[in-house]
């Protein structure tokens, strides 16, 4: 069986401020529907922004850059809008709450407070299930890896990986589990499960987050300080390496950047903002 194992010390929750309307564009108007549109609204939207973007629909014209940001942003919007925990999430992260929370869960309470706490539970929810599904997917991909000698993850780590005052005293300094400020949750066989052709690559961008990865959640709590990251422990062609990138940043994997000396080996996360 496929487990998350989260790692909470105590973080203080506090309401962001209230928020104004984003200026630049946000998914909901990506696909050109209300933030309190139901699910058959925002997929009826997403088809037909498809049926007219769709590459195959080019007339053998590759695209353009434009276009293929147009696209990238359709697709983005509706990975994220057709789930409901990675919308609520969204919701809150964008506008401080989620006019569709009440209708879809068929819960009270439209404040920050209720629905942020009830998007935890469906989020590790969610992730759970996810696992349970992928664990087949996961054993088969570690299979073929193993047997090229290609990319094995040996540990991930998403959340909140600032090292606590005083852990990080020099470059070489080693950071464990227990030195990073946290909270944080096992994602190893979830970002193994990401491994196509013996490689990773998972696009960013200023709106996208990892959480919305295949048995990954946010552990965060809305309004605690703090943003998420993303560490990985992996082995290619059997020597070791590691890399931390933020939430939004691009990944992908292998680099020659991302091999590990030895001595010293493993460093544990290493965020940009440290040094």
């Amino acid at each position: 069986k496929l487990f998350i194992v989260m790692s909470s010390p105590g973080v203080k929750l506090a309401a962001p401020l209230a928020r104004e309307p984003p200026q630049q564009s946000h998914h909901y108007a990506t696909l050109g529907v209300s933030p309190a549109a139901d699910l058959g609204t925002i997929r009826s939207a997403y088809y037909r922004l498809a049926r007219k973007f769709h590459p195959d629909r080019r007339g053998g014209r590759p695209l353009d850059a434009a276009e293929q940001e147009r696209w990238d942003q359709i697709q983005q919007a509706w990975t994220v809008l057709s789930e409901s925990p990675s919308r609520f999430a969204y919701d809150i992260d964008t506008f401080g709450s989620s006019e569709a929370f009440a209708s879809t869960t068929g819960q009270v309470g439209n404040n920050f407070e209720s629905q942020a706490a009830a998007l935890v539970s469906l989020q590790k929810e969610a992730a759970r299930v996810d696992l349970e599904n992928m664990e087949q997917e996961y054993l088969t991909t570690v299979e073929q890896e193993t047997k090229v000698n290609g990319l094995l993850v040996q540990e991930a780590w998403y959340g909140n990986l600032a090292a606590k005052p005083g852990k990080l005293k020099a470059w070489g300094s080693v950071l464990t589990e227990d030195d990073v400020v946290g909270p944080l949750v096992k994602v190893t066989e979830a970002v193994q499960c990401l491994v196509d052709k013996h490689r990773i690559v998972v696009t960013g961008g200023p709106e996208t987050s990892k959480s919305t990865i295949r048995g990954f959640y946010n552990p965060l709590p809305r309004g605690a300080e703090g943003t998420a990251a993303l560490y990985i422990l992996y082995r290619f062609k059997g020597k070791v390496h590691e890399v931390t990138v933020g939430d939004s940043q691009s990944l992908w994997l292998p680099l020659k950047a991302h091999l590990v000396e030895t001595p010293p080996g493993p460093r544990g996360p290493r965020l940009a903002a440290a040094y």
